[in-house]
């Protein structure tokens, strides 16, 4: 057994082209900020756990699709996930004695912002794969116009072939006799 014997293993593990990290830190941070938005909540203790718990489920997925490239709604969903079990874990920790008595009415809720989770990574990633197509379009455009204006101003330099792309023309410098 080598010595990278064991990376091997755990690299084929993960899947490719996901953003643990990204996951990770984004879904820690939201559920952070939802436990205390809950915890310093003045409301009932179900709407408050409503709300702790909810936010960072429904805006995880939104901040997380844009950032990464494949499985956008998997990872989207897997990370709203994340950060409403961690603010539902950090209430139940620091503030047991106000959610205990509201524990039977928790598992509706949760099922409907697991399902707003996925619905808002599916939405962001529609969006997300728009403003990509949009934005290779927009660049590809402008940059084929300002190689157009370079060619017209040059034409010793450039010429615009049968297919309508620029081509640099090179000219062979002959040796005087």
């Amino acid at each position: 057994m080598n010595a990278g014997d064991h990376l091997d293993r755990r690299q084929k593990a993960l899947p490719e082209g996901w953003r643990y990290k990204l996951i990770g830190y984004v879904a820690l941070a939201l559920g952070v900020i939802g436990a205390a938005i809950a915890w310093f909540g003045k409301g009932p203790a179900l709407g408050n756990l409503n709300v702790g718990v909810g936010l960072p489920m429904l805006l995880t997925p939104y901040l997380i699709v844009p950032r990464v490239k494949t499985q956008r709604i998997w990872q989207g969903a897997v990370a709203g996930i994340l950060s409403g079990i961690i603010a539902l874990a950090l209430l139940f920790i620091f503030d047991t004695a106000k959610y205990v008595p509201v524990l039977n009415g928790i598992g509706p809720f949760l099922i409907e912002y697991t399902i707003g989770s996925i619905a808002t990574a599916w939405l962001s990633t529609l969006v997300a794969k728009w403003t990509d197509k949009y934005t290779t379009k927009r660049e590809t455009e402008s940059g084929t116009k300002h190689v157009r204006e370079i060619a017209e101003q040059h034409k010793d330099r450039y010429r615009i072939d049968k297919d309508g792309n620029v081509v640099r023309v090179h000219k062979k410098k002959r040796k005087k006799r």
